[in-house]
């Protein structure tokens, strides 16, 4: 996404460079026209849709998103997402009866003991098509994704990282959480 945004920026100082050297050409009215175009094509409008829509499937029942992404109900009904996980104590509620919501009220830092809902959120998960959602999809809801993995697929943690990341490449468990996802999968690989 980072590598997108600033060869959006490159091609833009481009455009800009080209539109100022060319204000005497007769033909700069065309290339007005052009550059409308261009601005609003879908390749320059790409990068802000998919912050919209920014969830990655994991299992054909877990999926895992950010706040924003978690509240396009129209698109999680589509993809068959039954339940929610809401994993962060700074995050609003969500406004819906659509979906089984499970609230956990936790902070990203590496002192919050985020293991006592593992088991919890295991449970959950099982019972139909999961999305877990924290602010950013990064910490904590991987957090429970990969707890979630560990005990149902049976998972070191370094295999589940791996295979976590081949899917969502931003995922990334702060320390404490890592170290008690460590601690997890001694007791169930």
């Amino acid at each position: 996404m980072y590598i997108e945004i600033i060869l959006i920026g490159i091609v833009s100082v481009c455009i800009l460079l080209l539109y100022y050297t060319n204000l005497s050409d007769p033909k700069t009215k065309s290339y007005d026209s052009k550059l409308h175009k261009f601005l609003n094509s879908p390749i320059t409008t790409k990068p802000s849709n998919r912050l919209k829509t920014n969830i990655t499937k994991i299992l054909d029942n877990l999926y895992i998103s950010d706040y924003e992404t978690s509240t396009n109900y129209s698109l999680l009904k589509s993809l068959g997402i039954k339940q929610i996980i809401s994993v962060g104590k700074e995050l609003p509620e969500h406004q819906t009866d659509d979906f089984k919501i499970k609230y956990i009220k936790v902070l990203d830092s590496p002192t919050v003991d985020i293991s006592k809902y593992f088991d919890e959120t295991y449970d959950f998960i099982k019972k139909d098509t999961t999305l877990v959602h924290c602010a950013m999809g990064i910490s904590r809801s991987s957090t429970i994704v990969l707890a979630y993995l560990i005990r149902d697929q049976r998972m070191p943690l370094s295999q589940a990282l791996a295979y976590v990341k081949s899917k969502r490449h931003s995922i990334n468990p702060n320390k404490g959480f890592h170290d008690l996802l460590y601690q997890y999968s001694l007791k169930y690989t």
